[in-house]
């Protein structure tokens, strides 16, 4: 086994993690900012197709986000790449961006306010 790959691979997808954190709380936030704030007086006056249409969209918007910044994140150079043959290109980690996602819908409170809401109305 060789310890000094294993080591590199760990330290690059700890760089990966940090990089897609960072950038989906960011993101996270603009989301936040160009849909109106929730307001449940607002939702409580919508047809439940409405407020759940709304959800979906939002949904296909965030996919949509995560999806470039996935792909852009890609470009960035590691400075680990080629250090005990890492290839920083196939760590699995930066094919799949978990944490870009999950900090993504994490840190959008409005998404969670209307999900909140329309799980309690079912």
């Amino acid at each position: 086994m060789n310890w000094g790959f294993r080591f590199v691979k760990m330290a690059d997808i700890c760089l990966i993690t940090v990089i897609y954190f960072v950038i989906g709380f960011v993101s996270s936030r603009l989301l936040d900012y160009t849909w109106r704030p929730f307001n449940e007086k607002e939702e409580e006056q919508k047809p439940l197709w409405q407020t759940i249409s709304e959800i979906l969209f939002h949904l296909i918007i965030t996919a949509l986000v995560v999806y470039i910044l996935r792909n852009l994140v890609q470009t960035i150079p590691s400075p680990l790449n080629g250090l005990y043959h890492l290839d920083h290109l196939k760590v699995k980690e930066v094919q799949s961006a978990p944490m870009l996602t999950f900090s993504i819908l994490y840190y959008q409170k409005n998404l969670q306010d209307r999900l909140k809401y329309t799980y309690n109305k079912l």
